[in-house]
């Protein structure tokens, strides 16, 4: 029982790292008893199947657990009102709280006052009964931000108007968050913010999401459970005149044909659109001849005010360049759209014509193709950084999330005893091989990093001959039985 108790503890306290632990237990205990319940419900959650979570909670509370009744009706208000945004559900179980309130720890009575008190403000039902029923005080909300779920009080703060308090209470939940290593709330605290920022304070919420997309690809294998980020990422780069919404067009493009799949049909059928809009954002490299249309000549027109100094000033021929501003030319090259580009001084922006657009897409790449190869020194630490098939990125530059990845990549260079060695015997290992390999390392250094579980929880099911024994059977554990025996054969090919 005590292995359970640590168990459900790991789980409390990091989140979606808790994975390998939540394997171990299904692997080894078979009592469907509340524990079970509670684990599954977590592990549905884990995957974004909130149906699913609510379903195995209703299981477990029909248990009676002695003792743990009140945190799973926690858990259950964070799903029926975070998650599946079932507020009026949410008030009847607030309703039952309040019966028995006087029982109930203070963590749940604030979950339970603050996710209804945010749904009542946004629909303008707040009524002084309802707070007075609970009596929140405000030096209550410092303590919450110690909470899985804090990040319910940032919206509070938001919709009250106080910027500046969801500020200061989004970063105390994100430091905090971070201390435990709790990644939902590491993200969530920073994105919930930059979404509800970025119609305010532009700079701010693009800089709180940069962050939020790091420790998306630093703490989640598994990119789906992230795609709220990369949605309020892509909602704020198109504000941007910014050249970064280029590579990121082309990141989603990427990951819309790994994940369009019947396996993440549901979370990606959420965010569908923003898949849609950046496969129309992508650049073709090998076009050096566009059609002249009506956008670009009356973009032209605009700016070109005086025909004779500008051609002087750009090397193109007057007579061409009226016609082109004119639309009578058909035409124009990739040759002479660059000597445009670049004596009108342009800003990248997804408002330009596609011509000039694409045209300044690829001179993106060439510049950032050298920056690219200087970090990226050999095949393992490129693919490393991949997030979906490792065949189908373009490899000449990064957006945070791939910077995490390869991160993860050179901690876990660190590990390996004789790299040039890892490295040689990684070449030759075939395609899914090598998938696998770059799968385990990031998850490695994951583990690595956060050692402190001090767990004996995990049984070793494998001895490495270099790396941290811990650590390597942790990462074998965040897999199912069949991949991780791959695993452990690759492991033993290439001497690690």
């Amino acid at each position: 029982m005590n292995k359970i108790i640590n168990i459900r503890d790991i789980t409390l306290n990091y989140g979606q790292l808790s994975q390998p632990f939540l394997n171990y237990y299904f692997e080894n205990f078979n009592n469907y008893d509340c524990f079970y319940y509670y684990f599954k419900a977590v592990e549905s959650i884990f995957n974004s199947h909130h149906e699913k979570a609510l379903y195995f909670l209703k299981k477990a509370l029909k248990l009676n657990p002695k003792g743990y009744m009140y945190h799973l009706i926690r858990i259950k208000m964070l799903v029926i009102f975070d998650f599946m945004k079932l507020y009026s559900e949410a008030e009847i179980l607030a309703e039952e709280i309040k019966k028995d309130i006087n029982n109930m720890s203070k963590s749940v009575r604030n979950t339970a006052f603050i996710g209804i008190l945010v749904h009542k403000i946004e629909t303008n039902n707040l009524e002084d009964s309802f707070i007075k029923s609970f009596s929140p005080e405000r030096k209550l909300y410092n303590t919450y931000s110690k909470a899985p779920w804090g990040t319910i009080l940032v919206k509070f703060f938001l919709l009250k108007g106080e910027i500046q308090e969801a500020i200061r209470f989004s970063e105390s939940t994100f430091k905090y968050s971070k201390k435990i290593l709790n990644p939902s709330n590491i993200i969530n605290s920073l994105n919930l913010l930059s979404w509800n920022l970025k119609n305010i304070d532009l700079i701010n919420s693009y800089n709180y999401c940069e962050k939020a997309i790091y420790y998306g690809g630093y703490y989640f294998e598994n990119i789906s459970r992230i795609f709220n980020v990369i949605d309020t990422y892509w909602e704020i780069i198109k504000k941007f005149p910014s050249e970064k919404i280029l590579p990121f067009s082309i990141f989603l493009k990427s990951l819309k044909s790994f994940y369009n799949n019947e396996k993440y049909k549901t979370v990606f059928n959420r965010y569908k659109n923003i898949f849609d809009e950046a496969e129309k954002l992508n650049y073709i490299d090998s076009k050096f001849e566009y059609d002249n249309d009506e956008k670009l000549s009356e973009f032209l027109k605009v700016r070109i005010k005086n025909i004779s100094d500008f051609s002087q000033k750009s090397e193109i021929n007057r007579s061409n360049l009226s016609n082109l501003i004119n639309g009578k030319t058909k035409k124009v090259k990739s040759n002479t759209l660059l000597k445009i580009i670049n004596n009108l001084n342009l800003k990248f922006s997804v408002k330009l014509p596609y011509q000039i657009y694409n045209e300044m897409g690829k001179n993106f790449v060439k510049k950032h193709e050298k920056e690219y190869m200087f970090l990226i020194n050999n095949s393992f630490l490129k693919d490393v950084t991949y997030v979906g098939n490792i065949k189908n990125k373009d490899p000449y530059f990064f957006n945070n999330l791939e910077k995490a990845r390869l991160d993860l990549g050179n901690i876990f260079l660190t590990s390996v005893e004789n790299k040039d060695r890892f490295l040689n015997d990684y070449e030759k290992l075939n395609f899914y091989e090598k998938s696998l390999i770059c799968s385990f390392a990031r998850n490695y250094s994951r583990y690595k990093g956060i050692m402190n579980f001090k767990n004996k929880e995990i049984k070793n099911i494998f001895n490495p001959l270099i790396l941290d024994s811990q650590t390597t059977n942790t990462s074998l554990y965040w897999y199912s039985k069949t991949v991780r025996n791959t695993i452990i054969n690759i492991l033993k090919k290439i001497n690690l």
